[in-house]
C-alpha cells in the first residue's frame, strides 16, 4: 500500500494571510504536513506521493526525499481546479498499489497508541477513515487498486460518485477540514489540549509548553493550554489563556490574550485580544479574514520619543562607545581604503527616513591591511559613529535595508528603533550570539531592557549567527 497526499489549497486561499502555505503553516511546533506524514508512518506506509499545487518548490525543499523520516517521497505537480477523481485519472498509469489518500488540507486527530498497520478489507469499495464527513472531497480514503482502474475504465465521474462508501472496519478518528482561519485557530488549541497524544515537547507543567529562552515576569498569569515558543518575553501583569505564541513575541503593559495565535516577531503592549491571529504587527480576524495593523497605545510612542529618556540613553551609549572608538578612528581613516566598501541605505524610523552607511565585506583572500581592518573590528566604526550621533541605538535589533517590501513592514510598526549590536559584542566580539538580532522593535530606552539584552547575549546559543 502507498500513500497519496493531495496538497490542494483552500478556496478561497485564506492561507495567503499565514506566514506560509497551509501545508507548511505551524500547528504548535510543526507544520500540518508533518502530521499527515506521521499518520502514514504509524499505519505502516513508507512510500508517499505528494501532489504539490505550489509553484515555488517550498514543500519539496522542506521535506526532500523523506529519508530523514524513513519515508520515500515523490512529488507530482497539481493542476488548479482538479478534483480527486481527475487527479487519480491523470496519475493512474503509475499507480499499481492500494492507496491511502489524504485529499485536501485536513488534520487527522488520530491516537498514536491505537493505530495499527492498515489492511484492505475483503469487500471491495472506497473506505473512509473520516467519522464526520462521508463524501468524496476533503476526506481520508482507502481505495483498492483494482477498484481505481475499474472506475477509470468507464465513465469515471458517474461511476466514482456511485461507488459504495463505508467506514474502515478497524480504524476511525475525527478529521478536521482546515478551510478557514477559525478552523486553523481551533485545531492549534485542540492539539495543545491533547498534548500528550501528540507528544508535544518542552512540557513544563500541566497544559503549558515552553521553548528555549522564555523570559517571564513574576506575576504573569498563564491559563492552559498555552504554548510559549522560543524567544518569548512576557512582562508584568500580562495574561495569556488558551493561546499559542511563536517566533519572538514580546508582551508588555498588561496585555491580555485569550484564544489567540501570535506569529512573531510581534510586540504587544496594553492590548486585550480575543480569538485573533496576530502576524507580526498585523491583526487577522479569523471569521472575516480582514487584516489590519495593530493599534498600539500612544503612551508607548511618547515614552520612546521622550527627549529626556533619549538623552539619558545617549549618555549611557557614549560611555560605552567612546572608549571603543578612541584608537580605532585614526586606524579606520588609514585602512578603509584597503577594505571593500559599499554604501547601503537603512531605515531610521517608522516614518521611513533613511540613513546611508558604508558597509564592509571581507574578500576571500585579503591582503594584510584588509586582514587588520577586520581583525580590529574597524567595520563597526561607521555604525558606532551613527550611535554617537543619535541615529542608531545600542540594542539587539537588526538594521532593515531600504526597499519596497521593507517599507510596508516599517510603516506597520508602532516603533522602529534601529539598533546594531549588544553591549557584550562591543566589549568582546567573541561572546555568544545575541538571539534578539531579528527583532525590529524596542519598547523603551530603559536600563532594565538594556540589562536584559546583556544577560541574554552572554548565553550560549550556537545555532544563531551574529548579524553584523
Amino acid at each position: 500500500m502507498k500513500g497519496l497526499l493531495n496538497c490542494r489549497l483552500p478556496d478561497p486561499r485564506f492561507d495567503l494571510a499565514l506566514p506560509s502555505s497551509i501545508w507548511l503553516a505551524p500547528i504548535c511546533e510543526k507544520p500540518l504536513l508533518e502530521y499527515c506524514l506521521e499518520l502514514f508512518l504509524y499505519l505502516g506506509i513508507s512510500e508517499v506521493m505528494l501532489v504539490d499545487y505550489l509553484e515555488n518548490g517550498e514543500i519539496s525543499s522542506h521535506f526532500g526525499t523523506g529519508s530523514a523520516w524513513g519515508l520515500k517521497l515523490s512529488y507530482l505537480q497539481g493542476h488548479a481546479g482538479e478534483v480527486i477523481s481527475e487527479t487519480l485519472e491523470r496519475l493512474a498509469p503509475g499507480i499499481h498499489d492500494d492507496l491511502l489518500i489524504i485529499d485536501g488540507p485536513l488534520f487527522p486527530l488520530f491516537d498514536r497508541a491505537a493505530l495499527k498497520p492498515l489492511h484492505m478489507p475483503a469487500r471491495e469499495g472506497i473506505y473512509s477513515l473520516n467519522q464526520r464527513h462521508l463524501n468524496l472531497t476533503d476526506n481520508i480514503l482507502l481505495m483498492p487498486r483494482n477498484l481505481l482502474h475499474g472506475l477509470l475504465a468507464e465513465n469515471r465521474f458517474e461511476k466514482w460518485v456511485q461507488a459504495s462508501l463505508d467506514y474502515h472496519p478497524e480504524i476511525r478518528f475525527p478529521v478536521v477540514p482546515l478551510h478557514n482561519l477559525t478552523a486553523y485557530l481551533q485545531i492549534n488549541l485542540e492539539v495543545m489540549a491533547r498534548g500528550e497524544r501528540f507528544e508535544l515537547p518542552a512540557l513544563v507543567e500541566a497544559g503549558i509548553w515552553k521553548g528555549r529562552q522564555v523570559h517571564l515576569a513574576e506575576n504573569v498569569q498563564l491559563m492552559p493550554p498555552v504554548w510559549l515558543g522560543s524567544e518569548t518575553q512576557i512582562g508584568a501583569d500580562c495574561q495569556v489563556s488558551h493561546s499559542l505564541l511563536s517566533g519572538q513575541v514580546r508582551l508588555e503593559q498588561g496585555t491580555v490574550l485569550e484564544e489567540c495565535l501570535v506569529f512573531g516577531p510581534s510586540y504587544l503592549a496594553g492590548q486585550k485580544l480575543q480569538r485573533k491571529i496576530i502576524l507580526g504587527q498585523r491583526c487577522l480576524h479569523p471569521v472575516t479574514g480582514l487584516i489590519e495593523p495593530l493599534e498600539q497605545p500612544w503612551a508607548l510612542q511618547n515614552l520612546v520619543e521622550s527627549a529626556e529618556d533619549n538623552q539619558a540613553k545617549r549618555q549611557r551609549e557614549q560611555a560605552w562607545v567612546t572608549p571603543f572608538l578612541r584608537w580605532r578612528r585614526p586606524l579606520f581613516k588609514w585602512l578603509k581604503g584597503f577594505a571593500r566598501a559599499h554604501p547601503q541605505s537603512y531605515y531610521l524610523n517608522a516614518a521611513g527616513q533613511t540613513l546611508l552607511l558604508d558597509m564592509f565585506k571581507p574578500r576571500k583572500n585579503p591582503a594584510l591591511p584588509e586582514k587588520l581592518f577586520f581583525q580590529w573590528e574597524l567595520e563597526k566604526v561607521p555604525l558606532l559613529e551613527a550611535v554617537l550621533a543619535g541615529e542608531l541605538w545600542l540594542v539587539g535589533n537588526a538594521l532593515i535595508p531600504v526597499g519596497s517590501a521593507a517599507s510596508a513592514f516599517i510603516q506597520e510598526l508602532p516603533i522602529y528603533a534601529p539598533g546594531i549590536f549588544s553591549y557584550s559584542q562591543l566589549q568582546n566580539p567573541e561572546r555568544a550570539p545575541l538571539w534578539l538580532d531579528e527583532l525590529h522593535y524596542c519598547s523603551t530606552a530603559s536600563e532594565t531592557f538594556d540589562a536584559w539584552i546583556l544577560e541574554q547575549s552572554t548565553q550560549k546559543t550556537p545555532e544563531k549567527k551574529v548579524q553584523r
